[in-house]
């Protein structure tokens, strides 16, 4: 059986905390960063973290169907309820709760109902004026869940592959995207704005879960290793270049009809994908403070990021001394309370929700028992 990698743990809870900085930091006014290369990665920091969402997630299925395989044969239902228990408690809890209780209520109309069923059903991503319209971050777990619908089939082409699937799955997001911008989104009255959504569906981003998903083959296939301090150097010069992307793609332009917007993403997932096979490499003392607290984020990891996004947008348009905070300028008091409200209702939302969970689970294997004693 295979177990859970922890330094990709890691690199979950970092991406997650960049993602939660974005969000704090566009809500409370995207206010510039003395520092270039700082306010860059801060402006970036959602792309830059939903790219590695998606390596990420690409590289733990890897890892969870490797397993599978192992033990017995790939099975889709299994695999399917597998990820379902895991996603699905969290993700309908927070959809009910944004209807019912903060401002998404107003959606609850007849002529919205299309808009709800394709959030019950992971599809709104797929539609541009759903994208975002309930909670602006539910549009990712809907390219995670059409992930899952294909990833036996993209593991079973990377396991007889290898790694050349992976460059065939960059030459087939690279080429969609061309598609998308150069002639489907100049035809269109709002194609600027279709942008993001255009840029951002499973087949514009395949290769993001390929990264993930060959870093992963590459790691269980190779029995290499390099010393530590070689592989700390080999870690360093892949965040430096890194740093070189991003700069790259805020000059040239992330979602545009140019080289740059066909080639972005795929670049930093390549970049990911180094990153890694790299870090995963690198021996970790779990009692080191730092790591011990990132390993407790990627535990919550579901709950902060389904709800952060919706704590942020009512405190920001509401609270009055988050107004007051940023009337006096104390932005970064602001991040700082933001991302720390974040993980508190993420660690309180996936211990009610697993502690409900395991409840109902405990619950439905008594059953059966009950009757036979009847």
């Amino acid at each position: 059986m295979i177990l859970r990698n922890k330094n990709a743990d890691i690199l979950r809870s970092l991406s997650l905390l960049l993602v939660l900085l974005y969000h704090a930091w566009v809500v409370c006014g995207s206010v510039p960063i003395r520092f270039s290369m700082i306010h860059i990665l801060v402006a970036l920091g959602g792309e830059i973290g939903v790219t590695a969402f998606f390596a990420l997630s690409g590289f733990g299925i890897y890892y969870s169907l490797f397993g599978m395989d192992k033990q017995g044969g790939l099975r889709f239902l299994p695999f399917l309820k597998k990820r379902a228990r895991r996603i699905l408690p969290h993700y309908y809890i927070c959809l009910f709760f944004a209807l019912l209780f903060l401002d998404s209520a107003s959606i609850l109309a007849k002529e919205q109902f299309g808009n709800i069923i394709t959030h019950v059903l992971f599809l709104h991503n797929l539609f541009p004026s759903y994208f975002g319209a309930i909670n602006g971050v539910l549009w990712t777990m809907g390219v995670i869940v059409q992930f899952y619908f294909i990833a036996i089939l993209l593991y079973k082409g990377m396991k007889r592959f290898g790694l050349p699937f992976y460059l065939i799955g960059i030459v087939f997001t690279i080429f969609c995207k061309f598609v998308v911008y150069a002639y489907i989104l100049p035809s269109m009255a709002d194609g600027q704005s279709l942008a993001f959504f255009a840029g951002r569906q499973l087949f514009t981003a395949l290769d993001n879960f390929l990264a993930g998903m060959a870093a992963a083959h590459f790691i269980l296939k190779k029995s290499w290793r390099f010393s530590r301090p070689v592989t700390i150097f080999l870690f360093a010069a892949e965040c430096i270049l890194l740093l070189f992307v991003c700069r790259l793609g805020w000059g040239l332009g992330l979602h545009t009809n140019n080289l740059s917007g066909y080639t972005w993403h795929s670049l930093l997932a390549l970049v990911l994908f180094f990153m890694l096979i790299t870090f995963t490499n690198i021996k970790l003392s779990v009692s080191f403070y730092p790591w011990r607290f990132l390993l407790w984020t990627s535990g919550i990891e579901y709950g902060a990021y389904l709800w952060h996004l919706l704590m942020y947008n009512n405190l920001t348009s509401k609270a009055p001394a988050v107004h007051q905070l940023l009337a006096n300028g104390r932005h970064k008091l602001v991040y700082l309370l933001l991302i720390a409200l974040s993980l508190a209702v993420g660690a309180v939302m996936t211990r009610l929700v697993n502690g409900y969970g395991n409840q109902m689970k405990q619950c439905f294997r008594q059953i059966p028992k009950e009757k036979h004693n009847a």
